[in-house]
């Protein structure tokens, strides 16, 4: 494994990440390190090997839903975590707070932090309503965010499990109402995880709540 240690050392180098053909780029501590792919790799089938890598899969599609969300991502990239990035944080942070093989209501999609709180969110037909704790004071720059995970699909095709953002685009309302099109997802799956967050950006500096969830059977709630 060949590392490079100097901070002036290729520009390109330090913008890559992974796997590039055969070569395998990672980051630590302001070193660059490069190794070559093993030319051959077999998977361990083991029940506790298939269960652990059952897991990261999990993880691994939560991560990137979340890394896709430019405003989680921006929060994850600023949670006090050395030598990770926001992806990596995002996984670390899940993946012992899973429920078997699947998502539970353990699961973040905020870091861990104590700006503010979510109290409870209170659930009727097809709406969501988010209480803060007492003290909260709304400004114009609050931002809710709410994923919702659908588990346990009705049919053989669905995917395992589906993600969706359902938070209030460009609104700083506390209650949300789902679209048709979003109802029409819930109809697939038997149960659903909500995960809420408030954000409160300023020009400088963004806090957060750490993630309320709560869960439900879609027949009954939506």
């Amino acid at each position: 494994m060949a590392v490079i240690r100097k901070k002036s050392q290729d520009i390109l180098l330090k913008e890559l990440s992974g796997r590039v053909g055969d070569i395998i780029i990672r980051h630590r501590n302001g070193k660059t390190y490069i190794s070559a792919r093993s030319k051959k790799y077999k998977k361990s089938r083991t029940p506790k090997n298939i269960y652990v890598r059952g897991r990261f899969k999990i993880i691994s599609k939560f991560a990137s839903f979340l890394y896709r969300i430019q405003l989680l991502s921006a929060i994850w990239k600023k949670a006090e975590k050395e030598g990770e990035f926001a992806y990596q944080k995002m996984c670390g942070h899940n993946l012992d707070k899973c429920e078997g093989t699947n998502l539970s209501v353990n699961n973040i999609i905020t870091p861990p932090h104590h700006h503010f709180r979510i109290r409870d969110i209170i659930i009727f037909d097809n709406n969501f309503e988010i209480i803060m704790g007492d003290w909260f004071q709304p400004e114009e720059n609050d931002k809710i965010i709410l994923i919702m995970a659908l588990l346990e699909p009705k049919g053989q095709v669905i995917d395992e499990f589906q993600l969706m953002d359902i938070s209030p685009g460009g609104e700083d309302a506390f209650e949300i109402t789902l679209t048709r099109e979003q109802l029409m997802q819930c109809a697939r799956y038997k149960r659903f995880i909500i995960y809420a967050a408030v954000s409160r950006q300023s020009e400088n500096d963004i806090k957060w709540s750490n993630t309320f969830a709560v869960e439900g059977d879609v027949d009954q709630s939506v």
